[in-house]
């Protein structure tokens, strides 16, 4: 659902989900298409950095979404990119560390 909000929106819950993070350990797992956050969109709902390749490859390979992963832990903030995977769960490529 995350893909629907604006982006003062989406940076608002990013806001609520690290401030819930300095209460308790936290995680957000995110598979999130780019294509609904428009032609321009390089970064994932969670605000992760999308390789170039990746991003060529959702405008001509299909549908597909990137998993994020935001993990908060005493307070810090940590985002990494885990996969790609059919929006409704039919598939998962996890992907090698950079």
């Amino acid at each position: 659902m995350h893909v629907f909000f604006t982006p003062d929106e989406l940076v608002r819950f990013g806001e609520l989900v690290t401030q819930a993070g300095r209460e308790r350990d936290l995680e957000w797992l995110s598979l999130d298409p780019l294509v609904p956050l428009g032609p321009g969109a390089r970064r994932s709902v969670i605000g992760i950095d999308v390789r170039p390749a990746i991003v060529e490859r959702s405008r001509t390979g299909g549908v597909f979404g990137v998993l994020g992963r935001l993990s908060v832990r005493d307070g810090q903030a940590e985002r990494s990119l885990l996969a790609l995977g059919h929006p409704g769960g039919a598939w998962l490529e996890w992907l090698a560390r950079p």
